[in-house]
């Protein structure tokens, strides 16, 4: 039965992510799995609920700002180089991986191409919050896990435009692609570039008011450039993002993280849930169980993939080999990026060859094994080297969470 109600709706899915946070704190679990598992199966009551997706929307957009407000841009300009070393390094194993794991399940050329993109982009929102849950943003491997994130997000505005352009001509479409990347660079150098010129004008801008009128301003803040960031064709949660890297460079930082935070949380949870709402198999579960083997060989490629990441990273920078898997095992998860190459090959010749059911199942898959693989990272680890020495409930190196649940992120 469908709940036509949008209020009864949202009340529905409030106490769906009540009880499958009680679940999930009880199988200790990371939370973005079980939001998303339990959205992909309320999906028949709920249906296709647009305020549900607004509302989602800007939960990626204020999970990217927290993210971004704990970043340091000066010390992120000054690592420009290791951002993007990490960044390339990512992009030339997992995306060639991605189109050869396509033409092995016998897709064509422009399938494969997606699939490159599929496979190569991590879940930028399924990995923070499992960073923040986990209190691992003072781990020695998280700055880097966050390098290869920007670049990823940066990247995929890119892969975007290029899949766009073959969905509509049915042929590679170059310029577009080079015309979105232009924008996006374009909008992230201006910004910056207010955030170190004019902190101050910042500061007036956002300064403390009484009552509700500094949350007011500062959510106005937020959502102008989210909203412009769309305009330009890039998403939402760069724009975001942008956002706190601006606040970052003023004195109101922490203030402004303990504003919002607590909406930053609700709005998160609805975005997974609304993920998982999106998720669906045409032809029912069978479909699903048919499909299940060449995700599983997706899922396992996928993973050595971002293991090889870690190693090559963390050689690199001089991380101990602990710290190397985990930062593997924590860029495992995929999520929001490959669901929207994957609707996108459904306007491809031929409807892309089955690829969006396969990228679902694929995706809600790599969500609950990656959230896994960060979870117990360090138990694996130990086990591979010489046993299970950890005890319950630890994890070596895991940081302090400050103002907003997020220091460090």
């Amino acid at each position: 039965m469908l709940i036509g109600d949008p209020l009864l709706q949202v009340g529905f899915l409030f106490f769906v992510l009540f009880a499958g946070g009680l679940l999930a704190h009880r199988l200790r679990q990371s939370l973005a799995p079980i939001y998303i598992l339990a959205g992909l199966l309320v999906h028949p009551l709920v249906g296709d609920a647009e305020v549900i997706g607004l509302l989602s929307t800007l939960g990626v957009v204020l999970l990217m700002f927290m993210i971004g407000l704990q970043f340091s841009l000066p010390n992120l300009l000054a690592r420009r180089r290791a951002i993007v070393g990490a960044g390339v390094f990512d992009l030339a194993v997992n995306f060639p991986l991605g189109c050869a794991l396509g033409w092995l399940l016998g897709y064509g050329a422009l399938e494969s191409l997606l699939w490159g993109g599929i496979v190569y982009a991590s879940s930028s929102a399924i990995i923070c919050k499992s960073v923040i849950d986990l209190r691992r943003s003072a781990n020695p491997e998280t700055e880097h896990v966050l390098s290869v994130l920007v670049f990823e997000d940066l990247a995929m505005a890119l892969l975007v435009a290029l899949f766009s352009g073959i969905a509509t001509s049915g042929s590679l479409e170059w310029w577009g692609a080079g015309l979105s990347m232009l924008k996006a660079l374009v909008f992230c150098t201006v910004l910056i570039g207010v955030a170190v010129y004019r902190s101050g004008f910042l500061e007036r801008l956002l300064s403390p008011r009484p009552g509700e009128l500094g949350l007011l301003v500062v959510f106005s803040f937020i959502l102008v450039l989210a909203s412009l960031s769309a305009r330009l064709g890039l998403s939402e949660a760069l724009g975001g993002f942008l956002a706190g890297l601006m606040v970052s460079t003023t004195r109101l930082r922490v203030e402004i993280a303990e504003m919002i935070s607590p909406f930053q949380q609700l709005f998160a949870a609805l975005f997974f849930v609304s993920f998982g709402l999106s998720i669906r198999f045409q032809e029912g579960w069978g479909a699903a169980l048919a499909l299940a083997p060449a995700a599983l060989l997706l899922v396992g490629f996928s993973a050595l993939g971002k293991l090889a990441v870690g190693g090559g990273v963390g050689l690199v920078h001089g991380l101990s080999a602990r710290a190397s898997v985990r930062m593997g095992m924590t860029l495992t998860p995929r999520g929001e990026f490959s669901v929207v190459l994957a609707g996108l090959a459904a306007a491809f010749p031929g409807g892309g060859g089955g690829t969006p059911a396969l990228a679902a199942l694929y995706v809600l898959l790599m969500s609950v094994v990656g959230a896994w693989l960060m979870r117990d990272s360090d138990r694996l680890y130990a086990l591979a080297t010489g046993g299970w020495r950890l005890p319950p409930g630890r994890s070596p190196g895991r940081g302090a969470v400050s103002a907003g649940g997020v220091a460090g992120v």
